[in-house]
Order: C-alpha cells, then sequence, then structure tokens
C-alpha cells in the first residue's frame, strides 16, 4: 500500500495537530528522549513548550508522583521533579514549561487523547515521544530515529515508516538532523 492510500484511510480516524512533533525510534536507545531535550533546549526561550512522553508499558509509579489521573487502563502523571534521569524529567531539565508521563495499553490511547488535549493550552509547542500516538495524531512533524547501524526493527514501521517527515540517523553523539532543522512558525512544527 502506498503513502497516498494509507494516508487516506488513515484520515478519518486521525486529529490534525500542527503543533504536535512525535518522535518514535526503531528500537531502544535510538536517541529519541536526546533528541528531543535538544529541541526543546534549544527552543525553549522562544515559546514555551509541553513534553509528552507516552509509554505502552506500566512501570510503579514513585510515591512522590504527581498523579492527574490513574484507573486501570492508564495513568497520567505531571512531571515535576529535576534531574532524576527519566526521561520526562530530562525533558523537564532541558526547560519544558509542562511534562507528562502517560502509561497506557496503545488499544486505550485513543480514548485518552480528548483527555491529554485538555491539560495543554491550545496553540502551545508539543512534543511527544510515542509511535502509537502517530496511528491517532497527523503532526505537523514526525520524525522516526535509529541508531546507526541497526538493523532490528520494530514491526509497526511497516505502517509508520511511510508517515515520517524525517528519517533521523543517530550515530551516539550526533543526528543528522539538528534542532535548528525545526521550527515553531504559526502554530506548527515544520521542518526547514
Amino acid at each position: 500500500m502506498g503513502y497516498s492510500a494509507l494516508n487516506y484511510l488513515l484520515s478519518d480516524v486521525m486529529i490534525r495537530l500542527p503543533n504536535w512533533l512525535i518522535v518514535y525510534g526503531t528500537n531502544r536507545n535510538s536517541g529519541k528522549t536526546t533528541l528531543i531535550t535538544r529541541i526543546i533546549s534549544y527552543n525553549n526561550s522562544r515559546i514555551p513548550i509541553t513534553g509528552i512522553k507516552i509509554s505502552p508499558h506500566f512501570h510503579p509509579l514513585d510515591d512522590n508522583d504527581l498523579i492527574i489521573e490513574k484507573c486501570a487502563e492508564y495513568v497520567i502523571t505531571k512531571e515535576i521533579h529535576l534531574n532524576t534521569g527519566k526521561d520526562s524529567s530530562r525533558m523537564l531539565d532541558a526547560g519544558a514549561q509542562d511534562v507528562f508521563y502517560i502509561q497506557v495499553w496503545d488499544d486505550n490511547l485513543g480514548r485518552l487523547i480528548p483527555k491529554i488535549l485538555g491539560l495543554i493550552p491550545p496553540g502551545t509547542a508539543v512534543i511527544c515521544e510515542s509511535g502509537w500516538a502517530r496511528h491517532l495524531i497527523d503532526p505537523g512533524v514526525f520524525l522516526i530515529l535509529n541508531r546507526k547501524g541497526n538493523t532490528e526493527m520494530k514491526s509497526s514501521l511497516v505502517i509508520l515508516q511511510p508517515l515520517a517527515d524525517r528519517w533521523v540517523e543517530f550515530d551516539g553523539l550526533g543526528f543528522n538532523l539538528g534542532p535548528d532543522d525545526l521550527s515553531f512558525e504559526d502554530g506548527a512544527w515544520k521542518i526547514r
């Protein structure tokens, strides 16, 4: 199935959010959070940015986590702690105005999108680390990250790769796309 046919099929269920930048990795250690924090650091003095990390896995929460909402299907927390080393904390360390960490089974994410949008002021620049979100959201920019030399790819790439605005390689230190290659203009993320 080509890109246009796939895009047509998904367009009925997707919400267009040009103020979102979605980052997805082909595997663990593909540099997702490192790139996200560089983008936040580069832009935080010009625009307020909300960071979102969506995990399809449930992990125990700390007693001091700020839980926004919790049930059997999902947990939404707001990151309030700096320098913990967690991905969500790293986004806050980089200068994000707000950061939300969401644990939800992929099949339940669609029901959660309105709740997530209710946490973010309209028009705010959003950077989201998630693969499944791209099935539901048509963002301003969608990046797929791959660690250079990695050949083990997630099966979801069959659907997501044609939707990527850019395939980004990470060599362990740097990327073939820098924060200055992205801009947030007129309420939308764009690749320069």
